[in-house]
């Protein structure tokens, strides 16, 4: 039987790792698109360092009650793939004490950021397809040498876990550097980005 695996345990174990050795500097800044309510990069570095952008959802939103992986309130706790509140993702980070919450597309971020502002840029459970449609924006704001940390939908999906996945595929013809990390990490992809 197939160990169950906690991806936010293990999102907070490779950023800790990442954060302790040195893989991302101690005054970098750290950009989660697409963010919603998690708040996991908060807790290991901090809500100076954390830039949180998201597309407000409430539950009365027709693309939240049209989207699949929202399974409703009547699901349990377990089949449901997001949690959606009444007040947005944004009134949830709040209570965990984030500063930088922007509302807005990652794909459409020229007005907001900079080119080379951060120093990690996380993407969470999102279909691989998204991630590449996003990537030349994400290379944008991420600094040269970089981190690109890419955890897919896969993670979620137990039983596509070995198949190949099309980022890493895609990161590989670019030529941006895959960096070497312990196996318990080895369904998340970590890159260098080299534009």
């Amino acid at each position: 039987m197939e160990k169950e695996i906690d991806d936010d345990l293990l999102l907070k174990r490779l950023l800790v790792f990442l954060r302790d050795n040195e893989y991302i500097p101690k005054d970098g800044l750290f950009y989660y698109p697409g963010s919603g309510w998690h708040d996991v990069p908060l807790q290991v570095f901090g809500a100076d360092k954390v830039y949180h952008l998201s597309k407000e959802e409430t539950k009365g939103d027709p693309d939240v009650l049209r989207d699949p992986l929202f399974k409703g309130e009547s699901a349990p706790p377990s089949q449901r793939k997001r949690e959606i509140f009444e007040d947005g993702y944004f009134s949830q980070l709040r209570k965990t004490g984030a500063k930088y919450m922007i509302e807005g597309d990652y794909r459409e971020t020229q007005a907001i950021f900079e080119e080379n502002k951060f120093a990690a840029t996380l993407i969470w459970g999102v279909p691989s397809e998204t991630i590449i449609e996003a990537l030349p924006e994400l290379c944008r704001v991420t600094k040269i040498n970089g981190l690109l940390i890419l955890g897919t939908d896969q993670l979620y999906m137990k039983e596509k876990w070995n198949q190949k996945e099309p980022i890493k595929e895609v990161l590989e013809q670019r030529n941006f550097p895959r960096v070497s990390l312990p196996e318990e990490f080895s369904l998340i992809c970590v890159y260098r980005n080299s534009k």
